[in-house]
């Protein structure tokens, strides 16, 4: 029995014509072979371009000569792509042919003249972001907004009216970090250790996810997890963005990270009264960023409501000394004023005469412990005790300042 393998689609006439021994031929027995028309084979991949180093943005001028620097693939634990907005991707989708036996090897799009024209003669994608609808073969395309896309793809053969084939791909645009809010306390000291926390948030962070990425896609597989890019978030922070910290003649760059168990919370100390600019930056394994500031006013430690017991000896021979010749006059005004007020808050009002001339009546059992029956003996618990400068700013005090939210 023959074999024969039909290499073009439709309908296929066979003739079959028998011979005997002396030489006699058959009326020929027509066959009629419908060859079904293979259908077109989609391969995409798509890819992260890179120059000198960089991610190829929407905002970069392209390389002259067309081409980035090296290729890459970054994708999750399920072989989504990922990437971030505005990010550059190539639609790389050279092996994509017609499904016929004879397009086999044969990769040029379009081009019916050509020896390696791969059979298709039209390419439609949408990117899933409501952007027009392309046809070109391999096209380059980016992302605004954080997000998960589909991205259909639908080529068409030349086989008659055309046969089509269409696929369907996911690519989940990274959100950056967000800063709601910075939280200050309402009054900041100099020399004080001040506790500042920022509210920020993150999905991929909080999904605790992990993205990996195929550094070399040109050994023909785009699945290798060369590099493991994790979502914690790196939070830097910088003093005072108007003061030159260290003395690069920059400004605003003077960056340092929390040794904190907590990220979010830094330990920040001014070391002199000023009005500063607290700022925070806050990165995602993406390199995605998002930043906040805040002003500060930084109060000297004698404005910290001082009492009569933050002045010591020496302070008081010191203004003493600067008054001169009115010292004695504003000592007899305040010892004039605290008498006055004594007196005043001494003085009985209606209802404490009355009660004194009752009590006089009064004529009260005492028990032979010494006290009224029922009363508790115990000594009473000594007054609040009023915190010195020193003693507020020593953390075994257990002095704590307020909190308050900065926008």
């Amino acid at each position: 029995m023959p074999a024969y393998s039909f290499l073009e689609p439709g309908e296929q006439i066979i003739q079959l014509v028998v011979t005997d021994e002396n030489g006699a031929q058959s009326t020929p027995k027509v066959i009629v072979v419908v060859v079904a028309n293979p259908l077109p084979i989609i391969q995409l991949q798509i890819l992260d371009a890179w120059v000198d180093g960089e991610l190829l943005m929407d905002t970069d001028v392209f390389p002259e000569n067309g081409l980035p620097d090296q290729w890459s693939r970054t994708f999750d634990e399920n072989g989504v792509n990922v990437a971030i907005p505005g990010a550059m991707l190539y639609f790389d989708s050279s092996g994509t042919r017609d499904g016929d036996q004879r397009f086999e090897g044969k990769y040029v799009p379009l081009e019916q003249e050509s020896p390696d024209w791969n059979g298709l003669l039209e390419y439609t994608w949408d990117f899933g972001d409501a952007t027009p609808i392309v046809h070109d073969p391999m096209p380059w395309h980016s992302y605004e907004r954080p997000g998960l896309y589909t991205v259909k793809l639908t080529v068409r053969d030349a086989f008659g009216t055309g046969d089509v084939t269409r696929a369907e791909f996911n690519i989940h645009i990274d959100a950056p970090p967000e800063i709601a809010g910075i939280n200050l306390p309402d009054e900041v000291y100099e020399d004080f250790s001040t506790a500042v926390i920022i509210n920020v948030s993150d999905a991929e962070s909080l999904a605790d996810l992990v993205f990996y990425r195929d550094l070399n896609v040109l050994d023909g597989s785009n699945s290798d997890r060369d590099e493991a890019i994790s979502n914690d978030l790196v939070v830097e922070w910088e003093q005072d963005i108007l003061r030159d910290a260290d003395g690069d003649e920059i400004v605003d760059n003077d960056w340092f990270v929390s040794t904190n168990t907590l990220v979010t919370l830094a330990t920040v100390v001014w070391d002199e009264p000023t009005d500063a600019v607290l700022k925070v930056r806050v990165c995602d394994g993406m390199g995605l960023c998002d930043e906040a500031q805040a002003d500060v006013t930084v109060l000297p430690e004698q404005d910290a409501d001082p009492s009569l017991s933050d002045f010591s000896w020496d302070e008081w021979k010191s203004w003493m000394s600067d008054a001169g010749s009115d010292a004695l006059g504003f000592i007899a005004l305040i010892l004039a004023a605290l008498i006055l007020g004594w007196l005043v808050m001494r003085q009985p009002n209606e209802i404490e005469e009355e009660a004194k001339q009752n009590a006089e009546t009064y004529d009260v059992e005492h028990a032979d412990d010494g006290g009224l029956l029922g009363m508790d003996h115990h000594s009473p618990p000594p007054a609040p005790k009023i915190l010195s400068k020193q003693e507020r700013r020593n953390d075994e005090s257990g002095y704590i300042r307020p909190l308050r939210r900065r926008e």
